[in-house]
């Protein structure tokens, strides 16, 4: 059996920043206090966040969701206490190779994921999906109210020129900033999210509605 490592404490300081990419060295390994230790760690995990958020804002086509949650996994698995060590004190790792993450660690990724934004690709291809698996919902009682919550969420994201900047662990946990500087980047120009109307779920009903009559509106 396997056991959680000593923990030198800590989790990320969400600041209001920008997404400009890493922000410089991490502390030498060799200075071993707690507070180092920790600030170390902490910028780790920071720098691959800010580095595959750069990424994502930068190349519109990107679809490498796989390999970004790996990279974090990789940076939360440093920081003691986010792996299970055996009987000697070493890291268990699974049959590919990964490290075996204690619970603190899997919440520390979920939790980093949710400040990664997805790309357009990323949004269309989940858009798609979601379009398709929900026609279903049509045929049941109250399945097109549902349907067209979901369809409202999507008119409101950041790429249909709403306000919701979309995560890989859906609903995200970037500050107002950080929200501005995606989509800023996104757009390649200074964005103000606030400043952008939301679009209710009635609209998005009568719309549909109107287009089900074929007067015009979206399905």
């Amino acid at each position: 059996m396997g056991r959680s490592s000593g923990s030198s404490g800590g989790g990320n300081n969400n600041n209001n920043r920008g997404y400009q990419g890493p922000k410089g060295p991490v502390a030498p390994p060799s200075i071993q206090t707690p507070k180092v230790n920790k600030q170390r760690y902490d910028r780790i995990v920071e720098n691959t966040v800010q580095s595959i958020t750069k990424k994502q804002t930068s190349d519109p086509t990107r679809m490498k969701g796989s390999a970004d949650r790996k990279a974090v996994t990789k940076a939360v698995s440093m920081r003691p206490g986010n792996y299970v060590v055996d009987s000697k004190g070493m890291p268990l790792r699974t049959k590919s190779g990964g490290i075996v993450l204690t619970s603190k660690g899997q919440k520390e990724v979920k939790s980093n994921m949710r400040r990664i934004p997805i790309s357009k690709a990323q949004y269309d291809s989940q858009k798609k999906i979601s379009n398709v698996m929900t026609i279903p919902l049509m045929l049941v009682p109250g399945g097109g109210l549902i349907r067209a919550g979901i369809k409202n969420k999507q008119e409101n994201n950041v790429f249909e020129g709403g306000s919701i900047v979309s995560t890989y662990g859906g609903e995200n946990l970037l500050s107002d900033a950080e929200r501005n500087a995606v989509a800023s980047a996104q757009a390649g120009k200074t964005v103000d999210l606030r400043s952008r109307k939301k679009k209710t779920l009635l609209s998005t009903v009568f719309d549909s509605t109107v287009g089900k009559l074929g007067v015009g509106g979206n399905l």
